[in-house]
């Protein structure tokens, strides 16, 4: 029998094809006695000791569909990476006749809104098992054009190729890619081909592996083999399936459900659990875990359906957990959340050499916020110096009299220099850039617009520059408001980072379940798209007297640590993840004080101040080693109102200056970090002084009490979902007057934008870019609110999850956005 199951498994291997599809029957064997267990690993290895292939690598791989497809002709959902299969699978959108579609949700007021979806376009991901050089696509189909995403671990499309007809080149590195095809009229499509080159093959592992259910069985499997026998519904119809009934919990979570244990036999390189459920019902969710001993488990990932057909009882409702790299497993812990579990095959893949992945990502030279050189020293318009434009008032306006002129800048002496930016309004017809009299080299463009002032940012390879010139032209009235020069680093409209609202004693996130791999999964995604920051909010409450800490000063004061989070210790989950990834963290302290009325609040004021001392000595002692840690942040989310009181200053400088002065005692390089709302904290100037007076050193040429300052945009808490241009320009003068009195106290000001609207969605596309733009000038440093929940790339939900969806759509907006910035943020 080992002789055969060696022939089999070479014909498989035969033109790069290793069967990877659990909805794919495999070729029919003897007996499960006689195959993978007793195959040793030098024996696996013998198998598959070439995979090395140049070829269609999308060949029998799996795929998903998007949501919003009727699906007809893939039952299976095995056609389209089929070669043998020769019929069109039709594709139409199901949510709208139009492709227009919308949903309901309720705002903060009880007011129900309709959003729109999207429905235009069918999305299907190919998951190539590990990451592969791709060369070119075809789509064998009606389709006269894609779009191409893809992603290098499978769950987090943060990268955009481009716009494609329905065949391409491509000079890519990809797990798996997903093409956003246009519906027309309707899809008739048979294969997709993606033709390169891999270095791993995705192997079977599971074939003849026993198992058992921690559930009460309904359908017999004597043999214990049913799940890893390759026959499938598709083949044999129910008596190729077994089911069982939820009566054990997640010792993690708590979660209820049905678990199955695999013992594959022996240690293998473990890549992939994927298989498909044929209930009714069924979970948002699953979770893998694995062990090479049956006695320490680790995570292996997490899935959400991926897909479904559509047709009742007669194909899988789709789950895939992977990796792009390779665990080492034995034991293989499957933990569904659901009441009732039906399926055919549980299949286990991976490699017979370790595979290991190394991502690069990308950093900028010079983190500091604010890299305007021009700042505060004088131009020259039209031939005549002016200080105006470069003093950091952008209301504060120069009239331009000439058609035709020209704005000069001159470096003291040459010095490197790589963007620009013009904020103008009015009627200016054009703008022109010159570095000492030439074009600068790969010159690229872009202008925001937002309130009644645009920006254009000129962008550039840095160069030792000594004169910077812009052109300008109008057709009408215009006015130049401010000019910047940007030096080692470009102030880019793009989100550096964002805050991960864990919360304290709550279980109503999206994020709530989320396992080790899926927030290094998250931490991952952040990193692909140029993040460098992730801000923790917060790690107890004193009104809920609830902590993240399971142990430490903090518990033993009384503060409650409950299990809400799929791991035993989120911070520690994120931290390694970041250590890893190269991701900067600040730990977010205690939350729980209203400093808009203090002298109602004097009580907990003080047990805010007395109580972060034991957060603080605990974070510090616990998490301090992390490498990511750089700082920490002193929650403000009850801030809305304080600074327009002298008293509300005074008591909110206190907490900080209490919490600053341990931190600095404890790590003195710590970076601390808070995140006041600016806008319409009583009116722009007394905001400004107010901002000051907070921070301020306790001795002139001392260092503030915080050294950045992220102030909480708050556009969008209007009735309106979107921002008006009126809001614009009264922010943008509290934006100014925040900027020179935090960096006159000597701290960084950064932009904490809002992400979501009053629908609990995310920020419309349009929205959001119109803030980045509009805050890139004052500060080259945007951090956005709650990225878990309102700005992430990792799926958070089921794929029809109608939520989601939407959110799915605008962060693949925001993706390709960012593509157009991607290498200027590696320079």
């Amino acid at each position: 029998m080992k002789k055969r199951l060696t022939l089999l498994l070479a014909i498989i291997m035969i033109g790069g094809l290793v069967m990877n599809s659990c909805a794919q029957p495999l070729p029919p064997y003897e007996s499960s006695a006689d195959i993978s267990v007793e195959l040793s690993q030098s024996e696996i290895s013998e198998e598959t000791s070439d995979p090395a292939f140049y070829g269609d690598l999308a060949e029998g791989c799996p795929y998903f569909y998007e949501y919003g497809a009727n699906i007809e002709g893939d039952d299976n959902i095995t056609a389209l990476t089929d070669p043998e299969n020769e019929t069109a699978v039709r594709l139409t959108p199901s949510l709208s006749d139009t492709g227009k579609a919308t949903f309901k949700t309720g705002d903060w007021s009880g007011t129900q809104r309709e959003l729109e979806l999207d429905n235009t376009k069918a999305g299907i991901y190919v998951d190539l098992g590990f990451i592969c050089d791709i060369e070119s696509f075809e789509l064998v189909s009606n389709a006269a054009e894609c779009e191409i995403f893809y992603s290098t671990d499978g769950y987090n499309y943060t990268f955009y190729a481009g716009a494609f007809g329905k065949s391409g080149t491509l000079s890519i590195s990809a797990k798996s890619v997903l093409f956003m095809i246009p519906f027309g009229d309707g899809i008739e499509i048979s294969r997709i081909k993606i033709i390169g080159r891999r270095e791993h093959a995705r192997t079977l592992l599971s074939r003849g592996a026993a198992y058992t259910w921690k559930a009460a069985k309904q359908y017999p499997d004597e043999t214990g083999t049913k799940l890893t026998d390759g026959d499938t519904y598709a083949v044999s119809g129910k008596e190729a399936l077994a089911q069982a009934r939820a009566s054990n919990k997640d010792e993690i979570t708590g979660k209820e459900g049905v678990i199955l244990d695999m013992d594959l036999g022996r240690v293998c390189n473990v890549s992939e659990v994927i298989f498909g459920l044929y209930s009714s019902s069924y979970p948002e969710r699953i979770c893998v875990r694995y062990s090479e001993d049956k006695e320490k488990w680790n995570d292996l990932g997490q899935s959400y359906l991926r897909t479904f057909s559509g047709i009742p009882r007669s194909a899988s409702k789709l789950y895939s957990v992977t990796r792009p790299d390779t665990v080492k497993a034995r034991y293989l812990r499957v933990y569904f959340y659901t009441t009732n579990v039906i399926t055919d095959e549980i299949c286990v893949y991976g490699c017979a050499d370790e595979v290991k992945v190394n991502y690069e990502f990308l950093c900028r030279k010079n983190r500091s916020s604010d890299s305007n050189i021009a700042q505060n020293k004088a131009l020259n318009v039209d031939g005549k110096e002016e200080s105006r434009l470069t003093d950091g008032s952008y209301y504060n306006y120069y009239h331009l009299l000439s058609e035709k002129g020209s704005i000069e800048y001159k470096v003291e002496k040459k010095r490197s220099v790589c963007g620009a930016s013009v904020t103008y309004r009015g009627a200016v017809a054009s703008l022109e850039i010159e570095c000492d009299g030439r074009v600068p080299s790969n010159l690229f463009e872009y202008t925001a617009s937002a309130g009644s002032i645009k920006t254009s940012y000129f962008y550039f390879d840095a160069a030792e520059i000594q004169n910077v010139t812009v052109k300008y032209t109008t057709s009408g009235k215009a006015w130049i408001t401010e000019v910047q020069i940007y030096g080692d680093a470009p102030q880019l409209p793009v989100v550096r980072g964002g805050f991960a609202q864990i919360f304290t004693g709550m279980d109503s996130t999206v994020s709530e379940m989320n396992s080790d791999y899926s927030w290094y999964l998250f931490v991952k995604g952040m990193r692909d798209l140029g993040m460098e920051y992730l801000i923790l909010s917060e790690t107890a409450d004193i009104r809920t007297k609830t902590t993240l800490l399971n142990s430490g000063r903090t518990v033993d004061a009384g503060y409650k640590y409950e299990q809400v989070y799929g791991t035993t210790d989120v911070l520690e989950s994120i931290l390694k993840a970041a250590d890893e990834l190269g991701l900067d963290v600040f730990l977010g302290t205690i939350i729980g004080v209203d400093f808009a009325k203090p002298a109602e609040h004097l009580d907990a004021i003080d047990k805010v101040i007395k109580d972060s001392e034991l957060v603080i000595r605990d974070l510090n002692e616990k998490y301090g080693h992390h490498k990511s840690v750089i700082g920490y942040y002193l929650n403000d989310e009850q801030c809305d109102y304080w600074m327009c009181y002298a008293e509300g200053v005074k008591y909110g400088r206190m907490v900080y200056k209490a919490q600053s002065d341990l931190i600095r005692e404890l790590d003195p390089e710590a970076k601390i970090m808070i995140s006041p709302a600016i806008w319409r904290s009583g009116g722009y100037v007394n905001a400004g002084k107010a901002i000051y007076e907070m921070i301020k050193p306790e001795v002139e040429g001392g260092r503030p009490i915080v050294d950045i300052v992220s102030a909480q945009d708050c556009l969008g808490r209007t009735a309106e979902l979107y921002v008006k241009d009126d809001v614009f320009d009264e922010f943008g003068k509290y934006c100014e007057e925040w900027a020179i009195n935090v960096r006159a106290a000597g701290a960084e000001f950064w932009h904490d934008a809002e992400v979501f609207e009053q629908t609990y969605t995310y920020k419309r596309y349009k929205e959001l870019v119109r803030s980045f733009g509009y805050e890139a000038k004052l500060s080259g440093t945007i951090i956005v609110f709650d990225i878990p929940h309102y700005l992430s790339p990792f799926p958070l939900a089921s794929y029809n999850n109608e939520r989601q969806y939407y959110g799915r759509c605008i962060m693949r907006e925001y993706v390709k956005y960012y593509s157009g910035f991607s290498e200027l943020n590696s320079k």
